[in-house]
């Protein structure tokens, strides 16, 4: 029996970005992401894998949902919040076609919080931190937003009777370390046929972190503006949950969504762009799809967001 094909949170997250992305995910004979590979070595280089492994030090007696695949972690995890109280590190929550590993998820009776961590720093003092001027979300954070109003939405779903409480820890530039070499208590490890990891030095704890580097922020506000309004991608723009629904119904039936590859933008420009299933997309006429084994040999447009096909092999 194969396992599902879940809509995860970096799924949505790529959907967002170009929901034709969504398609190619997960088969690197048609579409040789490079770009995961730099987003990995990004994420070590500004930190955030360490920012990762502080966060969990703030939060004593949490337990790691270790368990591998994801129907032995979803097990584990309903397994843990059969306890009235619990905090759980990467908590496997999954509703119907949804699935979100949860950073730092806190049960407390009815009431849970998820917290989403990032290294993304910002100024606790700022009031345009979240908000810009003009009354909009602030751009730099909307992804983090979306991210967040993504996971409490699967939380919702799967705890109908909890109160969902959606919060990001970031790193915040008011705050000075109080502990020197704080950093050399994260070391990053290497195993021979193995990606990087953080390992945390012995004996690191709450107390031996010092004065907290990572402020935790309440986003509800924010999140509940995202779950009640438009969630727009290149070629999508409808209500969030419908537009949710809809990628996670075509990546199940391994559609493609919204469009195919098309030779060039010229092409795709004279087709007007228009919100529709997988099912609904044709290729353009003069247009041929990108083949699989080989680069065109002139530069490829994806059709719905317009960036360069060549430059992800």
């Amino acid at each position: 029996m194969s396992s599902p094909r879940y809509l995860t949170k970096s799924r949505f997250k790529l959907a967002v970005e170009c929901p034709t992305k969504l398609y190619y995910t997960g088969k690197p004979e048609r579409w040789a992401n490079t770009q995961a590979d730099d987003a990995f070595l990004a994420a070590l280089a500004d930190g955030g894998f360490q920012v990762g492994e502080l966060a969990k030090l703030m939060f004593p007696g949490g337990i790691e949902v270790s368990a591998t695949g994801n129907a032995a972690a979803l097990a584990q995890t309903a397994e843990l919040l059969r306890q009235d109280r619990v905090t759980l590190f990467e908590a496997a929550v999954a509703h119907g076609p949804f699935l979100v590993r949860v950073d730092i998820l806190r049960k407390d009776g009815e009431a849970i919080d998820l917290i989403e961590v990032k290294a993304k720093s910002f100024s606790s003092c700022n009031p345009h931190a979240f908000r810009a001027k003009r009354g909009g979300l602030n751009s730099g954070m909307l992804p983090y937003l979306q991210d967040v109003a993504f996971q409490r939405r699967v939380l919702e779903l799967a705890f109908p009777g909890c109160h969902i409480r959606s919060h990001l820890m970031l790193a915040d530039t008011e705050q000075r370390s109080s502990v020197a070499g704080l950093n050399q208590r994260f070391k990053i490890r290497r195993r021979a046929g193995d990606r990087p990891g953080v390992q945390v030095a012995e004996g690191s704890d709450a107390g031996s972190i010092g004065a907290p580097l990572l402020t935790q922020t309440c986003v509800d506000a924010y999140v509940d503006e995202i779950l009640s309004g438009p969630l727009k991608a290149p070629g999508f723009d409808g209500p969030f949950d419908e537009v949710i629904r809809d990628w996670a119904e075509s990546y199940q039936a391994d559609r493609r969504m919204p469009r195919p590859l098309v030779r060039n933008a010229d092409d795709a420009s004279s087709v007007p762009r228009r919100r529709a299933r997988c099912s609904a997309a044709s290729t353009p006429a003069g247009a041929r799809r990108w083949p699989a084994t080989a680069p065109p040999s002139t530069p490829a447009r994806c059709w719905t967001c317009g960036t360069s096909a060549a430059s992800r092999r």
